[in-house]
């Protein structure tokens, strides 16, 4: 587990070159650091002492778009609204208002 928190200020001013670099290549990672870069710094924490918070369920959402696609849900929504000069369609609002909708079963 690496700490990023507190930062010297060689890393920081190496993280803002990299940010600000105008030299990109394209589809090629620039640097973050330079090559004469001190070795990391490790710092030992307490597990226990470790939390989740604000944490996002994948599977359910992920599912549900693969049962809108398999279903065509998204092509019969694309049919069903027109375009207009929105930015995201209503189709697509649809489907996130649906798919992002808290359920709660009770049994």
């Amino acid at each position: 587990m690496a700490y990023l928190g507190q930062l010297n200020d060689a890393t920081r001013q190496g993280i803002k070159r990299a940010a600000l670099s105008k030299n990109k290549p394209e589809f090629v990672q620039a640097r973050l650091f330079d090559d004469d870069c001190a070795e990391p710094e490790w710092v030992e924490i307490n597990g226990n002492a470790v939390r989740v918070e604000n944490e996002k369920a994948f599977g359910g959402p992920w599912l549900a778009l693969e049962l809108v696609k398999l279903l065509k849900l998204d092509d019969f929504l694309q049919e069903q609204f027109t375009d207009g000069n929105e930015h995201v369609p209503w189709s697509l609002v649809s489907l996130i208002l649906v798919i992002c909708r808290p359920w709660s079963f009770e049994l």
